[in-house]
């Protein structure tokens, strides 16, 4: 789900709160791009555990090696 312009505000009011370093550490860029709320499924004994609890995420992009960093979107207050 693309962030709104609400949850981008929020996203990057806690990243300032927080100090996150926007060095990427892949290639060392520094222009990132929010990208979607996404969910994760959990991978055991060669299946995918569907109906488990899961933690929603924030995507953040790098824009010049495409590097993606996760980020909860609870703890940020994106969602509930």
């Amino acid at each position: 789900m693309p962030l709104t312009s609400e949850q981008l505000e929020k996203l990057k009011k806690w990243f300032d709160s927080k100090n996150i370093s926007l060095k990427c550490s892949t290639c060392w860029g520094t222009k990132w791009t929010p990208g979607e709320i996404i969910a994760a499924t959990t991978y055991k004994n060669k299946l995918f555990e569907m109906g488990r609890p899961i933690v929603p995420m924030v995507q953040s992009v790098c824009d010049y090696c495409g590097f993606i960093k996760l980020y909860s979107a609870i703890r940020i207050g994106i969602v509930n």
